[in-house]
């Protein structure tokens, strides 16, 4: 059987999932260990994509094949094309079945989440039709189930499959890490079992007087990674390569913390990008944190209302109910927040933005926030490149010029937040 060739479509819909898909595509967002690429590429699959506009150069500058709008490869025709939005959580079980589907079809196959296309395999039979079809007009998710190649698929439902606001990463989370961590436990021979339920890759290094959970699931220390004494681990936890858990610290219930960060104090079912700290004592709980972000000693986030109410988020105006009792905070890349910082239930921290007091509300990109301290102001996008400048030096890294033109680029696109802080600045 031939290999699917394989397409990730961001659509309309995946701007509900800011600010956390605004530095990166949606396709590359962890939920439960996995980003969707990372599945992919995990079964030797380099898939197309076709990302926002915005994050075309960047997509490109991180060696992805971009296909953009009326440009698809000559070759899809020789084999079967597994189209996929870019908002499918990044499930083992669900990319297999669609895999399959893919290799075995003979017609067309559409997999819907309710009334929302989720894949869509074309058979190699099809594909020039689409093709023709495809480079006459923008690529548009929206578009492609009305295609004459699904006029007669058979349907596969997968309930539940797509993303819809950043709060439903959180919401699976855990379930997923703890069933990752697993299956990761069972195939990789080269982790050693330090303790009951604490496995230890090649170089990284645990000190002693660590206490281990396991009844939730497994805690993976990954390579070149370190663990202060007097830590608390209650699985599932992951502990990304080249990371620093410092003395003191608890980690419990779907923690996930990314390549090359520093983490401290009590976190709790959280997803930690990589390149991010959260060093010190204080909380952060259910919460989404991006990539090169510091929360600075104390920083907490609330995760429970005082009326123990389901938590509702703000997304483009309209207020959405998230069906969740426990749900902390979601930062974008970048952000910073200063000693002792009050994030309050279910609130988001924009890309670039500094918080400083209590964040009783959502916080822009691009934005100083002081709380009731003082009023609001834009960062100026050079500022913000400056900054991202001197936090990579300290990872001896540097700003590509894609890196640098999507901060200004970004601080465009998010100028609707900040409808009265613009004056004097780049628009």
């Amino acid at each position: 059987m031939p290999t699917p060739h394989v397409l990730l479509v961001e659509d309309a819909l995946a701007v509900d999932l800011a600010p956390l898909n605004l530095t990166r595509p949606t396709y590359e967002l962890v939920c439960g260990g996995h980003s969707l690429i990372g599945l992919l590429a995990g079964r030797g699959i380099a898939p197309d994509v076709a990302p926002h506009a915005h994050l075309t150069a960047v997509a490109r500058q991180r060696r992805r094949a971009v296909v953009e709008a009326g440009d698809f490869a000559e070759d899809i025709v020789d084999a079967p094309r597994l189209l996929i939005n870019a908002r499918l959580a990044p499930e083992p079980a669900t990319l297999t079945r669609l895999l399959d589907a893919a290799a075995f079809a003979k017609n067309a196959v559409a997999a819907w989440d309710g009334e929302t296309l989720a894949a869509a395999v074309i058979p190699a039979t099809d594909g020039r039709s689409l093709v023709e079809q495809l480079r006459s007009r923008a690529i548009r998710w929206e578009n492609l189930a009305d295609d004459p190649c699904l006029g007669h698929a058979e349907r596969i439902d997968l309930p539940g499959g797509l993303l819809r606001y950043p709060f439903d990463i959180l919401s699976r989370h855990t379930t997923m890490l703890a069933a990752a961590l697993a299956a990761r436990v069972e195939a990789d021979s080269t982790l050693i079992q330090r303790q009951d339920g604490l496995f230890v890759a090649e170089g990284a290094e645990v000190l002693p007087q660590v206490a281990v959970d396991s009844r939730g699931g497994p805690v993976v220390i990954d390579r070149g990674a370190s663990v202060g004494p007097f830590t608390f681990f209650r699985g599932p936890v992951y502990v990304g390569s080249e990371s620093t858990v410092n003395e003191h610290a608890a980690l419990k219930d779907g923690v996930y913390v990314g390549r090359r960060c520093k983490v401290g104090g009590e976190i709790e079912c959280a997803v930690i990008s990589d390149f991010s700290n959260k060093q010190h004592f204080g909380f952060l709980g259910n919460a989404y944190i991006g990539s090169w972000v510091n929360l600075g000693a104390g920083t907490t986030n609330s995760d429970l209302k005082n009326t123990y109410g389901i938590v509702s988020v703000n997304v483009r105006g309209r207020k959405i109910a998230s069906g969740l009792q426990f749900l902390g905070c979601m930062i974008g890349d970048y952000a910073k927040t200063a000693i002792q910082t009050a994030i309050y239930t279910g609130k988001t921290i924009g890309v670039a933005s500094g918080v400083y007091g209590a964040a009783r509300e959502d916080v822009p990109s691009f934005v100083n926030y002081p709380g009731s301290l003082a009023e609001a102001t834009a960062i100026d996008p050079e500022i913000a490149i400056t900054t991202m400048t001197r936090m990579y030096a300290r990872r001896g890294r540097t700003p590509t010029a894609a890196e640098e033109q999507l901060m200004r680029d970004l601080f465009a696109l998010t100028a609707g937040e900040r409808p009265e802080m613009e004056m004097g600045l780049p628009r």
